[in-house]
């Protein structure tokens, strides 16, 4: 599973480029949080999170979105940020 979170769109093309690697589905979290989609999520076991960085972290939107809303279980997360 890809959380994908793109202000300019370099992260979402990151995002695809691993989605279509690893044959994964991108989850649009602009849309979700734009559309304030709050219904929780069940991640599998591995969680690909592509989101740029502000100031030395993840965008304060996005992290509270996450927190509040997923079901983590036994996940493997793996962040890639932009610089």
């Amino acid at each position: 599973m890809i959380f994908c979170f793109s202000g300019t769109g370099n992260s979402r093309y990151i995002a695809k480029r691993i989605a279509d690697e690893l044959h994964e589905n991108i989850i649009d979290l602009n849309e979700k949080i734009k559309t304030n989609n709050y219904s929780s999520i069940e991640t599998g076991d591995n969680v690909i999170l592509v989101v740029p960085t502000y100031a030395w972290r993840i965008p304060r939107i996005v992290s509270n979105w996450l927190y509040n809303r997923i079901h983590w279980g036994k996940t493997y997360l793996v962040c890639y940020e932009l610089w």
